[in-house]
């Protein structure tokens, strides 16, 4: 069966395992080591959040940022962040998904 959406998140060591292939704000790395600050912006990376609102060149590099169409909600630790953006990641190939939240 197909879904409109199917999403996953891309980890840091990229086994599928760990942590999230997450970005802080300032560009370093998000993890134990390095956590967002209550109310900072995190960049999360994956795949499979569906449906975009405008389609373009398909198979590329995303030269642009185009949000997702389906409405995309995020927890951490069980709390909801707000989602400032979701869709492609500009500069990334196109099936890859970038989903910026304010860290609660």
């Amino acid at each position: 069966p197909l879904f409109p959406a199917d999403p996953g998140l891309f980890t840091a060591g990229g086994n599928g395992q760990g942590g999230a292939a997450a970005l802080n704000a300032d560009g370093s790395a998000h993890g134990e080591a390095k956590p967002a600050a209550e109310g900072g912006v995190v960049v999360l990376f994956g795949t499979g959040l569906g449906r975009l609102e405008r389609s373009g060149p398909s198979g590329g590099t995303a030269s642009e940022a185009v949000r997702v169409a389906a409405e995309v909600r995020c927890l951490v630790d069980g709390k909801p962040a707000e989602v400032l953006y979701a869709g492609v990641a500009p500069g990334l190939l196109e099936a890859v998904n970038q989903v910026n939240v304010r860290w609660p």
